[in-house]
């Protein structure tokens, strides 16, 4: 059932406030899957409150129920899943207590579900090498293919980001896409913009990916990545990187693990870490240690080959 029609079946005082909430997400110009994952947290909460019978007024809703929810959150599913729910609902509330609904949000005293510190395994050289050698060829997908995955290796951009390049020759305002000075505009996570430079290996690939451009049936589209039916999509692109994984035999692969590389490599190369925070479009500190410390006891055994205390002495 869509989420819609779940609300026009299920009109109780939670679902009137989320139409409120939903309508106060997008006034601030919301991502349409922000609105998704907070509006399916909702629903969640709304199923379990109505099938333990507990309220589902939010002036009547406790931090009781609250926790009773999160605690079966994480008894089916991984923390960071609970996490997210959270976090969204949390939100739900402080916009409950900032329009004057509720006098006093519910959460104010609850912590966020921890989320245990997994390292995600880096994609190696070799790994990545054979993924572009996946690409050689000179046909459309061929150029197309090469120049999207040297784009995630070289900017560590989120596959949203990258998806939603726009290329147009004639209006620079909607051209994100720089060869010349060896930039792209990225649309990060609420609609902030930022540059991002590219190698000279990336924008020769990028390049002949536009000579090939030129003659597809769908030039005329705004956006950069085309297919055979016309714009190529974020599960497209995820499609076409999933077949160039199959084809260099290295089974599952998901567009996020080039952030986790592009982290890693910029780090072991001696990178500067707000150099790194600006590029990657990161406020926040905790986010370049989550990304960093996928390798970084690799990183750390590196640099004490170099440093080492013991080689002082003979």
């Amino acid at each position: 059932m869509s989420h819609d029609a779940f609300l026009s079946q299920n009109p109780s005082e939670i679902d009137r406030r989320l139409r409120s909430w939903l309508r106060h997400l997008r006034a601030r110009n919301a991502r349409p899957r922000t609105l998704e994952a907070y509006s399916g947290s909702l629903k969640k909460l709304h199923e379990f409150l109505t099938k333990e019978c507990m309220p589902i007024d939010v002036s009547e809703i406790s931090q009781e129920h609250l926790e009773a929810f999160i605690a079966d959150q994480l008894d089916r599913w991984a923390p960071a899943t609970a996490n997210a729910r959270f976090r969204a609902i949390s939100s739900f509330f402080s916009y409950l207590v900032e329009d004057e609904f509720i006098e006093i949000s519910p959460m104010r005293k609850m912590k966020a579900p921890k989320i245990p510190e997994k390292p995600v395994p880096v994609l190696t050289e070799d790994q990545i090498q054979s993924l572009l050698n996946a690409c050689r060829g000179r046909g459309f997908e061929d150029r197309r293919d090469d120049a999207f995955i040297r784009i995630f290796i070289d900017t560590g951009g989120r596959r949203a980001e990258v998806g939603g390049l726009r290329y147009s020759e004639s209006d620079p305002l909607s051209n994100d896409v720089d060869v010349e000075q060896g930039v792209i505009r990225l649309q990060g996570k609420g609609g902030r913009e930022r540059v991002a430079a590219i190698g000279v290996r990336t924008i020769r690939s990028l390049d002949r990916y536009l000579t090939a451009r030129e003659r597809h049936a769908y030039v005329n589209l705004r956006w950069l990545w085309l297919g055979q039916k016309g714009r190529l999509a974020e599960s497209g692109m995820r499609q076409a990187l999933q077949r160039r994984a199959n084809q260099a035999g290295l089974g599952r692969i998901h567009p996020h693990l080039f952030r986790h590389a592009f982290a890693h490599y910029w780090l072991a190369a001696g990178g500067n870490e707000t150099d790194l925070m600006r590029l990657a479009g990161w406020r926040s500190r905790s986010m370049l240690d989550r990304y960093g410390a996928s390798a970084g006891t690799d990183r750390a055994i590196a640099a004490h080959r170099t440093f080492s205390p013991g080689n002082r002495f003979r």
